[in-house]
């Protein structure tokens, strides 16, 4: 009798145990959780709720952000939508990575995207992108199954521009999630839409009229709203890792800027993050660190327990995101802005820390954050010592970084370039170089007379070659010796027919830019029209040797020696 109900206990314990291990394995996050990375494109911080806007233009982000973690200080390395990505993407600064603007790059293959260090857990990865600017030939799509990046099979397709509507990516994100609900994925989501034009639809664009960019922002919340809710009813929310991030702002004509790509201050770096860990039900704030978009791969892997590889120049938030943040200690993020070079103006290298930003070009500029967040008072001039700690800090991080990998800078083809100026990418190739040049124009000095230099290339592209040279001569006569300038009268003398003015002009940019690949080629082929092939030879092969991808100065240098001899 004793021996029955011994072994009836020893079965009821057993039972037992088999059931609270069962109950806990049910209601313990998997080890590799799902895993959804949303980024808006141009969205500042401060157009979301959850980081003060009052204008109820977020709701579904805003409700997000009670069961997630919000950090209030993120930054983004750079405000251009390919090169900050491919931050995002591999937790690598531009320096690192090799990308630094839109135009003529390819991140590196042998850069390890996210993607890449998550299929080998077994997951299935799919990327869903709302612009041009990040199609496949750019190098993103490493390590991705799916990349769908159909600009033109949208059927709201914008205009001629090649983006796609919110609508049309949550459609094709969701059309894949009921594909792939059952398997363990990561999933990248990008919605391009406050990037300017802003062209919000109906009712939005009625509803923010004298907002425009608002009205952008409110309609990519709707529809991130629609992907959550989906997430939610299909029951993957609670157990996923879902992070929700910009690339960069915008500047709505703050420091002169009306979009961005040009200037570092936060009205185009200050972008949000917020991360909801597996079975988080409660909002946590950190506005006791800076962090960024570098941050975002380091933190995944130690989410999934993995090792973060030392190589990369973010650090994991997972201690924040356990309620266990670090000792408080001044963290300085870099930002850059190499867009000016391509003008013939100067690069812009920065440090932000919670309190003191400093940034590096011909005249270097130093805030005081706390007490100046718009940094409207530059404290350089009387803050030498800041200056000189700071600009030691920027430079031995950048001497740290500048070699991991090789340029990320590629030849890039014609209608690829004609799709990017179309979403408003202009100039050529930036130039990229990290010495501290303080003899070069400083970006500053020239925010009012941007626009009309930018304003060149969309005339160019127009095929406006009249008006492209009235332009260049009437800044020309205002004093703007930009090498840009004189590039883009060159090339429309040289359309015109008037060589010996597109010699003049092309040799003065070369002057002032001796290794701008596309002038040098240029050049090359006015010397062969004016019967100059010695020159011509010297031409492309100065070309060469300022970037050996230039395919056009390849083929015009075999041609020429070809008629003319080696």
């Amino acid at each position: 009798m004793r021996r029955r109900l011994f072994i009836a206990l020893i079965g009821t314990i057993v039972v037992a145990i088999v059931l609270v291990v069962v109950t806990l394995q049910r209601h313990r996050p998997p080890r590799f959780p799902n895993i959804l990375l949303i980024s808006i494109d141009t969205c500042r911080a401060d157009y979301l709720g959850c980081y003060g806007q009052r204008w109820n233009l977020t709701p579904n982000i805003d409700r997000f952000a009670h069961r997630a973690t919000r950090f209030a200080e993120a930054t983004s390395p750079v405000p251009m939508t390919l090169p900050a990505h491919c931050s995002m993407l591999t937790g690598l600064i531009p320096p690192a990575h090799g990308v630094h603007d839109n135009l003529f790059a390819h991140l590196p293959d042998s850069v390890t995207t996210l993607a890449e260090r998550l299929k080998p857990l077994g997951y299935t990865t799919a990327a869903f992108v709302g612009a041009f600017v990040l199609d496949p030939r750019f190098g993103l799509a490493q390590g991705f199954d799916t990349y769908d990046a159909k600009f033109d099979e949208s059927l709201t397709f914008m205009a001629g521009y090649p983006e796609r509507r919110a609508k049309d990516v949550t459609d094709a994100a969701l059309a894949w999630l009921q594909q792939h609900a059952d398997e363990r994925f990561f999933l990248f989501v990008h919605y391009y839409d406050p990037h300017h034009p802003y062209r919000a639809p109906s009712p939005f664009d009625l509803k923010f009229a004298e907002h425009p960019y608002a009205a952008e922002v409110a309609y990519t919340d709707s529809e991130i709203g629609r992907l959550l809710k989906h997430i939610e009813a299909s029951g993957l929310f609670d157990d996923a890792l879902i992070l929700i991030t910009a690339d960069h702002g915008e500047g709505l004509g703050q420091h002169g800027e009306a979009v961005h790509g040009i200037f570092v201050y936060r009205s185009t770096t200050h972008v949000p993050l917020l991360i909801k860990m597996p079975r988080q039900t409660s909002e946590r704030v950190i506005d006791s660190a800076k962090v960024g978009l570098i941050d975002i791969v380091p933190t995944v892997l130690s989410v999934l327990k993995l090792e973060v590889p030392p190589d990369l120049s973010g650090k994991s938030l997972l201690p924040y995101l356990q309620g266990k943040p670090p000792p408080p200690r001044e963290r300085y993020i870099y930002s850059e802005s190499l867009s000016g070079t391509k003008y013939g103006l100067n690069a812009l290298f920065a440090l932000e820390g919670l309190r003191w930003k400093f940034i590096q070009t011909t005249r270097p500029e130093l805030y005081d954050l706390r007490a100046d967040p718009d940094e409207t008072h530059d404290l350089a001039e009387q803050m030498p010592r800041n200056v000189r700690e700071l600009r030691a800090e920027l430079r031995a991080r950048l001497d740290a970084t500048v070699t991991v990998h090789e340029t990320g800078k590629t030849s890039t083809d014609e209608e690829t370039l004609r799709r990017l100026r179309q979403l408003g990418y202009t100039g050529g190739p930036v130039r990229i170089a990290f010495t501290f040049d303080t003899t070069r124009p400083d970006p500053k000095d020239y925010v009012k007379i941007l626009p009309e230099i930018e304003s060149i290339d969309f005339l160019a592209q127009k095929g406006e070659t009249e008006k492209v040279r009235r332009h260049c001569e009437a800044l020309l006569e205002k004093g703007i010796e930009l090498p840009f300038v004189y590039a883009s009268l060159g090339r429309a003398a040289m359309k015109e027919g008037d060589n010996e003015t597109a010699w003049e002009a092309y040799h003065k940019a070369i002057d002032k830019e001796p290794d701008r690949a596309d002038w040098l080629n240029d050049a090359g082929v006015l010397a062969v029209r004016m019967g100059r092939p010695e020159e011509a030879r010297t031409l492309f092969r100065r070309a060469l040797a300022a970037d050996p991808n230039h395919e056009k100065a390849r083929k015009n240098l075999a041609r020429l020696e070809e008629r003319f001899g080696g």
